[in-house]
């Protein structure tokens, strides 16, 4: 009779023994995994006009989204973070560059750099990266290799360091050239090479700053204005950076480094008609950003 009951209350669960004791406290509360997440994101549909989008969660670098990211594709001034990213490995920001004739002649977007004019590193790289100069580029480029062709030539060994293969450099700054091409998937392993450095993230995540350069001799020193272009910070979405390129080939280019929920992604957008409306669709659809 003893037994029976016994059987009876383990099998309708009424009783277990030493249940009362179990802390459930410890059990680890489930949070959806970065896999998981792109299973649902990739049943949505946003709308963009971008012939390529990627969306990568960076601490996993697991697709959440993707639209021909492995397509190449001019990518105009998004060249630009292979720039940095020779520079910040290979130079400490307080070295002086002085400007050459063929950097401050250098035409399209510009920080009007003046020929003879001396700035910092870390000055220059202001200028790339915020005001997009071109100037800056091959002033950097000069630089470190004394020729902008061997700048190229290590610009595209460290690609091929990186393993993007469906990348291509023939100049620093990314004005359109036939054989000028990069992936979004490729340049989503540039970008978070890039974004280890904390002076690289500080910079791309500045709206506004101004640099002063040095006198050589007697000559007054220039006053530069920088201005990020890229319009998403400081919006309601939470942008830190990082790079937006237009050209006539390349359509307009964003890479953006968006925060959510103290995580942080990777959004690429190449070839697009409105690249922050195409941004804005992208996020609200598919991380529910705002």
């Amino acid at each position: 009779m003893m037994f029976s009951t016994l059987l009876l209350l383990f099998g309708t669960g009424m009783w277990a023994p030493g249940l009362e004791k179990v802390n459930t406290n410890i059990f680890p509360v489930y949070t959806i995994s970065p896999i998981e997440k792109s299973w649902e994101v990739q049943k949505k549909n946003p709308y963009f006009t971008a012939r390529s989008v990627l969306l990568v969660d960076m601490d996993s670098m697991v697709d959440l989204y993707s639209y021909h990211a492995d397509t190449r594709v001019p990518m105009a001034s998004l060249t630009k973070l292979m720039t940095a990213l020779l520079i910040i490995e290979n130079h400490n920001l307080n070295e002086k560059v002085h400007i050459s004739k063929l950097a401050s002649s250098t035409g399209g977007s510009t920080m009007h750099l003046k020929n003879g004019d001396v700035l910092t590193v870390q000055q220059l790289l202001k200028g790339l990266l915020m005001n997009s100069g071109n100037d800056a580029a091959v002033a950097l480029a000069q630089y470190h290799s004394e020729t902008v062709y061997n700048f190229v030539n290590e610009m595209n060994t460290r690609a091929k360091e990186l393993f993007m293969y469906d990348t291509h450099f023939v100049n620093p700054h990314g004005l359109d050239s036939a054989m000028h091409y990069s992936s979004a998937r490729n340049l989503v392993v540039l970008a978070k090479t890039l974004w280890q450095y904390p002076a690289i993230r500080k910079i791309v995540d500045t709206q506004f700053d101004t640099v002063v350069s040095d006198t050589l001799e007697n000559e007054k020193k220039t006053e530069y204005t920088l201005k990020n272009t890229n319009k998403l910070l400081g919006t309601e979405f939470h942008v830190h950076g990082m790079k937006t390129g237009t050209t006539d080939k390349a359509g307009q280019c964003l890479l953006l480094v968006v925060e959510k929920e103290k995580k942080y992604y990777f959004l690429v957008i190449l070839g697009s008609l409105d690249r922050y409306q195409d941004a804005r669709n992208i996020l609200y659809e598919l991380l529910g950003e705002k």
